[in-house]
């Protein structure tokens, strides 16, 4: 079986935001794909890239039009 699920991730641990369709201790493979890079040509990677998600997922309050304006501040308007 193959589940895409969306997480957070916090303290050292993913943290899905839906119920997955698993027994209690089962053992899965993890493919981790960041947020903010996924599709993004030039997205910032490693460390900063790691520093800006957590700092996203921070911001639930943003509007649409909010994050738009925030990601392009960080990539450029021409991403």
């Amino acid at each position: 079986m193959t589940t895409t699920a969306a997480a957070v991730y916090e303290k050292g641990v993913l943290r899905p935001l839906s119920p997955l369709p698993l027994a209690e201790g089962a053992r899965v493979e993890v493919t981790v794909t960041d947020e903010i890079a996924q599709g993004i040509p030039g997205a910032m990677t490693g460390r900063a890239g790691v520093e800006l998600a957590r700092l996203w997922s921070a911001m639930p309050h943003l509007s649409s039009e909010e994050a738009a304006a925030f990601e392009d501040d960080l990539f450029g308007p021409e991403r």
